[in-house]
């Protein structure tokens, strides 16, 4: 498991009795090479978070950025259906 994780630059956030909590970041293809070769080992849930980024306000760089996102659009976002379940399907 630790070569898998080093070869994919993922790493070991938690680990408890009863699961295991993984943590990678990369392109879509990356992450999804991983999550595969965790299937093999019964990998029973997978998160994929959005690109987050902080910075102080900068007019030149939003306006760059939006021109950039009007050229070449990301992915379509694809809501969780379970979001609003809260406790009816998360425990802990």
């Amino acid at each position: 498991m630790e070569r898998i994780l080093r070869k994919y630059g993922a790493r070991v956030v938690c680990v408890r009795p009863d699961f295991t909590v993984f943590e990678s970041s990369g392109h879509t293809e990356d992450t999804e090479e991983l999550v595969k070769k965790l299937s093999e080992y019964n990998l029973v849930e997978f998160v994929r978070g959005a690109r987050v980024a902080i910075m102080k306000e900068s007019e030149g760089f939003h306006k760059r950025l939006k021109e950039f996102e009007y050229k070449e659009p990301g992915e379509e976002v694809i809501e969780n259906e379970f979001l609003e379940k809260g406790e009816k399907i998360f425990t802990m």
